[in-house]
C-alpha cells in the first residue's frame, strides 16, 4: 500500500468515526432519557423489561459492529501504521494512534 492510498483509507475511516460517534451520542441520549424517565419498555426494546438496561450496558462497553467501517479493520490498521511511519507532526501522530485504539472497539 502506498502513502496516498493509506491517506485515503484513513480519511474515510475518520469521516465514518464522526458519523458513528454522532449516531451513538443520539442513541445514548434517547436511551438515558428512557431510563431516567423509567418508562415502560416500548416496542423498540421488545418485551424484555430489562432490554433497555441491557442496551445501555452494551453501549457503555463501547464495542460496536464493524459493518459501518469503510474497509476491513486489517486494511485500516495497515494504513494507520503506514502513515505513522512517515508522520512528523505530534498532533497527527496522536490522532493516528487514537485511530488505532478506536479500531479495537469494532468487533
Amino acid at each position: 500500500m502506498d502513502a496516498l492510498k493509506a491517506e485515503k483509507i484513513v480519511n474515510e475511516f475518520g469521516r465514518t468515526m464522526i458519523i458513528v460517534n454522532q449516531l451513538n451520542r443520539i442513541r445514548m441520549e434517547n436511551l438515558i432519557n428512557d431510563v431516567e424517565g423509567d418508562r415502560e419498555p416500548s416496542s423498540k426494546y421488545g418485551t424484555d423489561p430489562y432490554a433497555k438496561h441491557k442496551l445501555l450496558r452494551n453501549m457503555v462497553s463501547l464495542e460496536t459492529n464493524r459493518s459501518p467501517l469503510p474497509y476491513p479493520p486489517g486494511t485500516i490498521k495497515e494504513a494507520l501504521e503506514l502513515l505513522l511511519e512517515y508522520e512528523k507532526d505530534d498532533y497527527n501522530i496522536e490522532t493516528l494512534k487514537l485511530g488505532l485504539r478506536y479500531l479495537d472497539y469494532f468487533k
